[in-house]
């Protein structure tokens, strides 16, 4: 695979295992919030990197390969199903995985989702990935994971144009990426047209970007019923979050 330096202590990570724990790297989990309750419906699941030196996570992610992603993947469902093992109040909220839409192709990440979860897991899939990808054999790995009960979500959609394997993937929800809500944050009626549109319909739906009391209020005055974003306190381990009132919508 190709090298990537990643900077941190004047060490020099160039390379991974497959048994890699990627110790660079930490867990947040982001709640994902009914707006009108404040009750959590599930969990955003993020790797951060933890460097001395400026790394870019988008360039990071988008240049690990399928392995590596895969190792990251892992990582992260390993310390979500820890927290079920966990003397912590049970809940059923949904986890939030941010994956590439080539791993669908991998008969090896098939099987670690559905036989290594203990966990629902919700899989977020960039819109400009869908729309740059040709390989229509990823449908048959999403009606698998489907049936596994875990979900497939359009990550980052901004209500640009839609190209055939968009409109065919059936979605399990809709994330609308933040910068819609920042640029029409005070516009209720244009904040609130996203929701009409054939993509969305009858379609579960979370914004993005959420970061003031004022966007949350416009947002459920657009008609947006979930919300994630800063606005809410994001946790680095889930025994923290017993305070959290979980529902289990997703």
């Amino acid at each position: 695979m190709s090298q990537i330096e990643l900077i941190k202590d004047e060490v020099v990570v160039t390379g991974f295992r497959r048994d890699s724990t990627f110790n660079f790297l930490t867990t947040r989990y982001q709640p994902i919030v009914e707006l009108a309750s404040n009750v959590v419906i599930g969990f955003e699941v993020l790797s951060k990197i933890e460097s001395e030196k400026f790394v870019d996570p988008e360039t990071f992610f988008m240049r690990l390969e399928r392995a590596a992603f895969i190792d990251v993947v892992r990582q992260q469902i390993e310390r979500v199903n820890h927290f079920y093992d966990e003397p912590v109040p049970r809940c059923n909220v949904r986890f939030f995985i941010n994956i590439k839409l080539s791993l669908l192709l991998s008969p090896e990440f098939i099987y670690l989702l559905c036989n290594s979860t203990k966990c629902r897991l919700a899989l977020e899939i960039d819109f400009m990935d869908v729309m740059s990808f040709t390989d229509n054999n990823a449908m048959k790995s999403i009606a698998i994971i489907l049936n596994c009960g875990h979900e497939v979500w359009l990550d980052d959609y901004d209500g640009g144009e839609l190209n055939e394997l968009v409109e065919e993937i059936p979605w399990s929800g809709i994330k609308i990426d933040k910068s819609f809500l920042w640029k029409y944050e005070m516009d209720c009626e244009k904040l609130g047209g996203i929701l009409s549109s054939k993509l969305l319909a009858g379609r579960k739906t979370i914004i993005e970007g959420v970061e003031t009391s004022q966007q949350k209020a416009n947002c459920l005055r657009a008609g947006f019923m979930s919300g994630q974003g800063f606005y809410w306190r994001e946790y680095t381990d889930l025994n923290n979050s017993r305070e959290c009132h979980f529902c289990n919508l997703f």
